[in-house]
């Protein structure tokens, strides 16, 4: 007598178990990510958030208190460019500080981070960025720019593009200089743990 395939198959699926661990500490629903670097930055602010490789090939630090300033520079900036809570701002970049600065930026102000790999085809960006419709983009450099300008036309939602090698943050930054440090943290003050914060396409996704 042999065994059914198909009722194996079955059998083995059951065999998944699924454990949860219960929460050690309450959620504060009041806060956002931001906060997490405000904390760090009070509570330590000349020890070292992040480092980066120079050209020179030595790590060089930035302060817990120089990244916060930086994040809400750029926060500020983006709010000059006119992005709003829940709207979605695209990074197509390898992983990097800058990368990293821009994430916590966009999220202080209730936007959506959409990360999208710096391998992803120029299809598959117009397809990433319809979907969640994005409002602004920056890019790693010239050749992820000009991909993201290749499909342009077809993405009626965006607006904006910022290259990171090209003085993209610093560029950002200039948009926020009639912004004042209140309009930041109103936009802070309504942005909390329960919101969206990001939006992840999967190889399978796209």
């Amino acid at each position: 007598m042999t065994e059914n395939i198909a009722d194996k198959a079955i059998n083995d699926t059951r065999i998944v178990k699924q454990f949860t661990n219960p929460v050690k500490e309450p959620i504060d629903s009041d806060i956002n990510l931001f906060d997490l670097l405000d904390n760090r930055a009070k509570r330590d602010p000349e020890g070292a958030m992040i480092e980066y490789k120079g050209d020179d090939g030595t790590w060089h630090p930035y302060s817990a208190q120089v990244f916060r300033d930086m994040v809400i520079d750029l926060a500020k900036g983006l709010i000059g460019l006119g992005v709003n809570k829940g709207d979605s701002v695209a990074i197509v970049s390898r992983t990097r500080w800058e990368w990293t600065a821009l994430d916590m930026a966009i999220m202080s102000i209730g936007a959506l981070t959409v990360p999208v790999y710096e391998t992803n085809s120029a299809s598959q960006v117009s397809w990433i960025f319809n979907d969640s419709k994005v409002t602004l983009a920056i890019a790693e450099d010239d050749g992820q720019r000009d991909k993201i300008e290749s499909v342009r036309s077809e993405v009626p939602t965006l607006r904006n593009v910022f290259v990171i090698e090209a003085g993209g943050l610093n560029a950002i930054k200039t948009y926020g200089e009639s912004v004042t440090d209140a309009e930041f943290w109103e936009y802070k003050e309504a942005s909390h743990g329960d919101d969206r914060a990001t939006i992840v396409y999967t190889s399978g996704s796209t």
